[in-house]
């Protein structure tokens, strides 16, 4: 996306990755950033579930950010490690039942989608398993590689190159339906679980108090890329 902004812009758009907190760090640069339509935070919904559950925030997200464009709908897949781990969510719940609190699920970090939907599974089926929060998605998912936790609901985005390579195997996606690019791998309804649903979205954000129309050229040169199918095939 950044390398089609580029180019319809006319100007460099550079990607800096600002890991930690859910995604906060990244959004609080943003949000006390000048708005001059220079800087934007791509960020999920991290942002909303950060700013739902904790008291203090570093900015306030409705006052401080202004949305540019959604750029797209994310489910996770929940991932094992390929040798030794569970062979399908019901032999996970099984495991974990068995053994209160000897299993453990990754995330990108306290109040990242990934934590909200390892809680979601906890609190559905009434499991005790510990939380190991990363300081974000790639850190929790080297982690799982390398079999130091057990599971961790990992955005589609980060699991699928490591599902292709064969460094972790997948037991259920938490959409409605299943991935085009996961045919075989169930849903977490079809896995078991039918009122098990967890996407997030995906966006650019700008600082508030931008005129209309630096909001506009940079929200329609999104949406006419996110149009063209080149953009959506990857």
């Amino acid at each position: 996306l950044a390398q089609r902004l580029q180019g319809a812009l006319g100007q460099p758009v550079v990607v800096d990755n600002r890991v930690g907190a859910g995604g906060n760090i990244g959004a609080d640069l943003v949000a006390k950033a000048p708005p001059d339509g220079h800087t934007l935070v791509f960020t999920s919904s991290a942002l909303t579930i950060g700013t739902a559950m904790r008291a203090r925030m570093p900015f306030d997200a409705l006052k401080d950010l202004e949305p540019i464009a959604a750029v797209a709908r994310a489910p996770s897949v929940l991932v094992v490690h390929p040798a030794g781990g569970p062979a399908s969510l019901q032999d996970l719940v099984k495991t974990a039942r068995a053994g209160p609190g000897k299993l453990s699920y990754a995330s990108a970090g306290v109040g990242s989608p990934a934590h909200m939907t390892g809680e979601l599974l906890k609190s559905q089926l009434m499991l005790f398993i510990v939380h190991v929060p990363y300081t974000g998605a790639p850190a929790a998912m080297n982690d799982q590689i390398a079999g130091r936790v057990d599971f961790h609901f990992a955005n589609a985005a980060v699991a699928l190159p490591q599902l292709r390579a064969g460094k972790v195997r997948a037991l259920a996606v938490t959409s409605a339906r299943r991935l085009p690019a996961l045919p075989d791998v169930p849903t977490m309804a079809e896995a078991g679980l039918p009122q098990f649903e967890a996407d997030q979205w995906l966006g650019l954000l700008a600082p508030r108090g931008l005129p209309r129309a630096v909001v506009d050229r940079p929200s329609a040169e999104v949406n006419k890329a996110l149009a063209g199918d080149e953009l959506r095939a990857t």
